[in-house]
């Protein structure tokens, strides 16, 4: 009786193999090419209504501003401004007043522990255009212990409690941080709950901050809107000697 169990269990294991394959190819990858054909037309649909302009990698044209990602075979998501290729796709366009650009990525992440192994990620960066200002990050501490190290930035408290132990500020001019941070800023940033996972990044002429996902439509306009509820309470004296 033994020496057929062995067989059997090979042929199971084939089998499986092979229904595991064919679902993939016939289920799995169909699925993705919908979805990121689905995730390009709603873009290029918010650009017509928006009079914006689509750049990706097939127009063969860049945004005319902003912060794009680094490379894409890096570890991990560092923010640096890099070539063509190194988005999926981007949409500037007018929105409540601003300048304003969407772009989404995908990078290979290496998994942390013993068995390591690289899965791709997608990630999006909204975008607001402002006058040039110095580096600041301001970063929730939200999930615990996030943090942002290996640059020029200062991390420094604010001075209110409830804020530094909710927020990391770094920055590489503490006077332009101290003049955005004022109290109707703090209160927003404390009060609205969204923020509190997220960073703020003020970066070559630029408000930015990146999000988990493909780029898509209602999540764009709704990113944007947190970043342009913030630009809209910066005070004027911000801007000055910029």
């Amino acid at each position: 009786m033994s020496e057929y169990i062995g067989p059997a269990i090979g042929v199971v294991l084939v089998v499986a193999l092979i229904v595991f394959g064919l679902h993939h190819l016939f289920v799995v990858m169909p699925r993705r090419h919908r979805n990121k054909v689905d995730r390009v037309v709603g873009i290029a649909g918010l650009a017509q209504r928006l009079n914006g302009t689509v750049h990706t990698t097939r127009t063969g044209t860049r945004p005319s501003f902003g912060v794009l990602p680094g490379p894409r075979d890096i570890l991990s998501p560092k923010p640096l401004t890099g070539p063509l290729d190194q988005f999926d796709q981007a949409v500037e366009f007018s929105y409540r007043g601003h300048q304003a650009l969407g772009v989404d990525y995908t990078f290979n992440h290496r998994t942390p522990g013993h068995n390591r192994r690289y899965i791709r990620v997608q990630h999006n960066i909204a975008q607001v255009r402002i006058p040039p200002t110095p580096h600041l990050r301001i970063a929730g501490r939200t999930p615990a212990g996030l943090t942002y190290r290996g640059d020029a930035l200062r991390v420094f408290p604010l001075g209110v409690p409830r804020f530094d132990d909710a927020f990391e500020v770094a920055a590489a001019d503490e006077g332009f941080a101290r003049t955005v941070l004022t109290g109707p800023m703090v209160d927003l940033l404390l009060y609205g709950a969204r923020y509190r996972d997220k960073f703020l990044e003020f970066e070559s002429g630029v408000l930015r901050s990146e999000f988990f996902g493909p780029l898509e439509e209602k999540v764009l306009l709704s990113n944007l809107d947190l970043l342009i509820d913030v630009v809209e309470r910066l005070p004027q004296q911000a801007f000055r000697g910029s």
